[in-house]
């Protein structure tokens, strides 16, 4: 019996160390940042540093820093904005997971977070580098008030549409005929399914033509998108 006993610890051991290895080919191979910390505290309660208690590789490549395992925030990231602490503060305090986009400044890159409660003390996070998402999405912002602002000094009536006819942008005189920013040009116009598919223009434009408010031509701004 005791022999017995010994063999499926021993199993039980060695299938509990191929487990670890697979989790920690996992952990090592993972696209994601992932950290796991421990809230530090003042003599009053409140959180004002937090401890690396491991990271990956990959959370190692995405914020450009060396092994933090042992070190606290603060002394890799003297000027850090206190807003990280109180941003996990609130998830050990509720308990409840957060996703979030937030700017690190230290870094200066865009991160798309999760984070979660692990213990009392202890939470997780997932990072992923947003930066160049990010930064798209602010030129595109630009893009658009400056199309925008161009539209609204043509006298007539004019959009910015994609190539699939989805409108990106219209000024006042075309937003009174009918064109609503996010849908196909020719929405709202009557018979405009069998005006689209005649001739180079759009339902859009024919309805303009027909009011004598345009010329019956496009002029290409950008590869996928006319006005």
């Amino acid at each position: 019996m005791k022999n017995k006993t010994v063999t499926i610890d021993k199993k039980l051991y060695e299938q509990l160390i191929l487990n670890e290895k697979e989790y920690q080919l996992i952990f090592d191979n993972m696209l994601n940042g992932f950290a796991l910390h421990e809230m530090i505290y003042d003599k009053n309660d409140n959180a004002v540093d937090y401890l690396f208690l491991t990271a990956n590789p990959a959370y190692l490549r995405i914020t450009d820093t060396e092994n933090p395992t042992g070190k606290t925030v603060k002394e890799i990231y003297p000027n850090l904005d206190n807003s990280w602490i109180k941003l996990y503060q609130s998830i050990l305090e509720t308990g409840l997971p957060r996703r979030i986009q937030k700017y690190h400044e230290e870094t200066d890159r865009w991160y798309d977070i999760i984070g979660f409660k692990v213990k009392s003390k202890e939470f997780a996070v997932f990072f992923t580098d947003v930066t160049l998402f990010k930064e798209s999405e602010q030129k595109i912002e630009k893009s658009l008030h400056l199309n925008n602002s161009l539209l609204d000094a043509i006298p007539h009536p004019a959009m910015l549409i994609d190539r699939n006819r989805i409108i990106l942008a219209a000024n006042e005189k075309s937003k009174l005929m009918g064109a609503v920013v996010g849908t196909n040009c020719y929405d709202g116009f009557s018979s405009c399914s069998k005006l689209c598919n005649k001739g180079n223009y759009c339902c859009f434009c024919k309805k303009g033509l027909d009011l004598g408010d345009m010329d019956a031509k496009h002029l290409e701004m950008e590869d996928d998108a006319y006005i």
